[in-house]
């Protein structure tokens, strides 16, 4: 009984903060996945000229996830 009390009075609450978490992390997604889709284009075009020996993937993936977290870390906390 209690049990049923308890949900009936918060659900409401719930059913917002899940909202909210959804549109929060829709719209980090959506910045993410733009960001992918430049790097990818980047990567692209610097592997067809082979003079172009200095850009290093794996530095490139550290530093977009270093930059995605930065991005999701402040909305997280809130």
């Amino acid at each position: 009984m209690y049990a049923w009390k308890c949900w009936r009075d918060s659900r409401d609450r719930l059913i917002l903060y899940a909202a909210a978490s959804l549109a929060i992390g829709l719209m980090f997604g959506a910045i993410a996945l733009a960001h992918y889709h430049m790097l990818v284009s980047y990567a692209w075009e610097w592997s067809s000229r082979p003079r172009r020996w200095y850009w290093d993937p794996a530095r490139s993936a550290w530093n977009w996830g270093l930059n995605m977290i930065e991005a999701t870390l402040f909305p997280a906390a809130l």
